[in-house]
This record gives structure tokens, C-alpha cells and sequence, in this order.
């Protein structure tokens, strides 16, 4: 109870408390921004692996939210796994990048069907 009462003596821009309209609101723009990025950075991977990030981001934010609103320690728990998944999802990814990048010189998805077995 503690960090709802620290939590809610918190302000952003200003006068605007955070409270779960607003929490809500930027997970869903944060994934929303992530989708749109996906969508019009197909060539370009590492902002194509930021996106992904992005939305990872906006899915723990609204289960952060929901753990406010709730109290349900199960959201957070939920919370807690999408920020492990998307670490390990970076790191993999880079990884693939980065032994890409030793085959073909080049980054770009161009060169993906130089991949097949």
C-alpha cells in the first residue's frame, strides 16, 4: 500500500497525476508507436528490433497499470515476464545480427534469403 500512496503523490507535467487513464493511454500509444514502426522500417532491422521493444514496453505498462487498478499480484507477475521476454528477445535478436552481419557484410533484410539451408 505504501508505493500506490508514493505513487500517487507522483506528478507529470505539472498537475496531472498518473493515474490509470493516462497509464493505459501511453502503453497503448507505445505499442501503437511500435506497430506503425514495424510496418515502415522493413529494411532496416535495428529499428525494426526497437519496435518490437517499443511494444513490448506498452504491454508491461498496461499490466503495470492493471496491477494499480487491481491490486492483483498476478498482473504483476505478467508485467515482470514481458520485460524478461523482451530482454531475451534483444538479446537473441542481436545476437542473430550480429553473425548476419559476418556472412553477408550488410545488415539489410535484403539479403535474408542468402540464409536457407
Amino acid at each position: 500500500m505504501e508505493f500506490l500512496n508514493v505513487l500517487s503523490k507522483l506528478y507529470i507535467f505539472g498537475n496531472l497525476s498518473l493515474n490509470i487513464n493516462f497509464l493505459f493511454i501511453l502503453g497503448f500509444s507505445l505499442f501503437l508507436i511500435g506497430l506503425f514502426g514495424i510496418i515502415y522500417s522493413l529494411e532496416r532491422v535495428i529499428i525494426y528490433l526497437m519496435c518490437v521493444e517499443l511494444m513490448w514496453l506498452g504491454v508491461g505498462i498496461c499490466f503495470l497499470s492493471n496491477y494499480l487498478y487491481t491490486q492483483n499480484p498476478i498482473a504483476l507477475v505478467f508485467a515482470i515476464a514481458v520485460l524478461s521476454i523482451a530482454a531475451a528477445e534483444t538479446a537473441i535478436g542481436l545476437a542473430l545480427l550480429v553473425n548476419f552481419y559476418r556472412i553477408n557484410k550488410s545488415i539489410s533484410l535484403r539479403y535474408l534469403s542468402n540464409l536457407r539451408g
